[in-house]
């Protein structure tokens, strides 16, 4: 069980001294049982029951304290617990290679990473309470056979009956919410899809309707499994009442007469039971609560598996200075794209020098490899064949994370955190940020707070200056190299021809390498030099 291993795995507890408190729990509330028996029938005799009344005190101050101490040490240890799962698994994602996150994250980690995890934090409690539950069940169920042994055994055969039924309906249970999960992943990545290319829908009704009844098509699944689910469920409650009824019709009307049990301890035999079925209503309702756990764990460990498979980056932490360079050469480079239903996607071979200092504008149609190029230029993506040359030292595992400390890279395809990470937070960098938010023609629509050290926009931004926004969160890295890709795309031609004739020298004046991929021609002039790609070749 997935539960079995996550306690063997991730939970530090000392469990020597868990199971003696847990025990001393489970015995303190049975105890309580038999004082209370033998309290009724000290008065009932015209006795004297004070001494039992400190008893039951003092049984119930120890029943409540260990409860008390043992739910608290399990909620400590199984929240430290998923904090190492959920550390190891981000430090695991964001081990993930470039390529292999673009072609195989799924949104389906952030659930196992949020709500799977709170369902492991409850059902936690409810696995202490179903352990507290056994020991009490079984010290009750040894002075009801004391009391009647014909009792007891009425009571075994309802346990042997009803627990089997109940992991079998459970086993199914746990099915159906495994399930459930896989299609609420599956829609999540649908709705995320479907924003994402919501003005494309828009556009095509045949397009959007057709996604749309997918969208329907799994939820009316999702739907079918969780009512399916809540079916057994119910069908569960309903057949532990009837057998608890069972067991209490056997126990009060069918055992005095098949018996020589004395009449006069019907009433502590039928309390006892009711006492006992307590625990065991406890344990058997715990069961779907005890599954969708154990489904919740075993989601969270499918994933780390699925990690461990994937590709990982070993590049390491970058240094904390960035490195410097004079000269960069990508060597008989040749990339391939795996896939599974096609042919391997080739760019290359390549052959490209970029100097300090220099200027350098990528152009080509679209399709041609001029986003792949820059990753591999700054080493996000590994080359198939050939090699990355920095300063006449190759690039290899060891050399990686400082080789792409060299790099700001802006994509296309960048999001904007909600703060700016890696910058830093003087008062020179706040009067940096106000002369580039004026360069950008940002500074009446974005404020720099720097408390937060965050922007705050004062009014909607278009894309185009969601662009010039991110283009410039790549200038305050300050790396030896900027990469951009298309960033004059969506820009108006007055803040396009600024950006060439202004934005641009004053960062090669910076000492700057610049490395853009464009498709403005009436600016080439600029650049130091100007390459064009062709089907994954650079052809002038």
């Amino acid at each position: 069980m997935h539960i079995l291993d996550f306690l063997k795995k991730d939970i530090v507890l000392p469990r020597t001294t868990a199971f003696v408190i847990i025990t001393l729990s489970g015995m303190a509330n049975s105890a309580l049982m038999m004082v209370l028996h033998a309290a009724v029938d000290q008065i009932v005799r015209g006795g004297e029951a004070s001494q039992l009344f400190v008893l039951f005190v003092l049984l119930l101050v120890l029943f409540l304290y260990t409860q008390y101490y043992v739910l608290k040490q399990v909620v400590q240890a199984v929240e430290q617990g998923l904090r190492q799962i959920r550390q190891r698994l981000i430090d695991k994602i964001q081990q993930l290679s470039v390529l292999c996150a673009e072609g195989h994250f799924r949104l389906g980690y952030v659930t196992t990473l949020t709500q799977d995890a709170a369902t492991i934090a409850q059902g936690s409690l409810r696995l202490t309470m179903a352990l507290q539950s056994l020991v009490m069940i079984t010290c009750s169920a040894g002075y009801l056979f004391i009391l009647s042994p014909l009792s007891f055994i009425f009571l075994i055969v309802f346990l042997v009956v009803l627990i089997p039924v109940f992991s079998l309906n459970s086993h199914q249970a746990t099915r159906k919410l495994q399930q459930s999960h896989q299609v609420q992943t599956e829609i999540t990545g649908k709705l995320a899809d479907l924003l994402a290319g919501f003005k494309e829908l828009r556009l095509n009704p045949d397009a959007r309707e057709a996604r749309l009844q997918d969208i329907r098509e799994l939820v009316r699944t999702l739907a079918r499994l969780k009512a399916q689910g809540n079916r057994q469920v119910n069908a569960d409650f309903v057949f532990s009442n009837l057998a608890r009824y069972v067991l209490l019709l056997l126990v009060a009307f069918v055992v005095p007469v098949m018996t020589w049990e004395a009449t006069g301890m019907a009433h502590h035999v039928v309390s006892s039971i009711l006492f006992i079925l307590a625990p065991v209503s406890l344990l058997i309702n715990g069961l779907p609560n005890l599954m969708r756990t154990e489904s919740s764990i075993g989601n969270l460990y499918a994933m780390e598996a699925e990690l461990d498979a994937a590709e990982q980056d070993d590049a390491g932490l970058p240094p904390a200075v960035p490195a410097t360079f004079r000269q960069i050469t990508l060597r008989h480079v040749t990339f391939q794209y795996a896939t599974a239903d096609a042919p391997p996607l080739l760019f290359g071979p390549c052959d490209m020098t970029v100097r300090a200092g220099e200027m350098i504008f990528i152009t080509g149609a679209n399709g041609g490899g001029k986003s792949t190029l820059l990753k591999l230029l700054a080493g996000l993506y590994l080359p198939t064949i050939g090699s990355l040359v920095w300063d006449n030292r190759i690039v290899d595992s060891a050399h990686l994370a400082a080789y792409r400390s060299l790099f700001a890279g802006v994509f296309a395809d960048d999001v904007l955190f909600d703060q700016l990470y890696g910058v830093g937070t003087d008062d020179r960098t706040a009067a940096v940020i106000a002369d580039w938010l004026a360069d950008m023609r940002l500074q009446d629509k974005i404020a720099y707070q720097p408390d937060g050290h965050c922007f705050s926009a004062t009014q909607q931004l278009s894309t185009g200056e969601q662009k010039r926004l991110n283009f410039m969160v790549g200038v305050l890295k300050q790396r030896p190299v900027l990469l951009s890709d298309d960033p004059t795309a969506d820009q108006e031609p007055g803040f396009r021809d600024h950006f060439y004739r202004h934005i641009l020298p004053k960062l090669k004046a910076s000492g700057c390498t610049i490395v853009l991929v464009t498709h403005d021609e009436n600016y080439f002039s600029l650049a130091d030099r100007i390459l064009v790609l062709q089907d994954g070749r650079i052809i002038e």
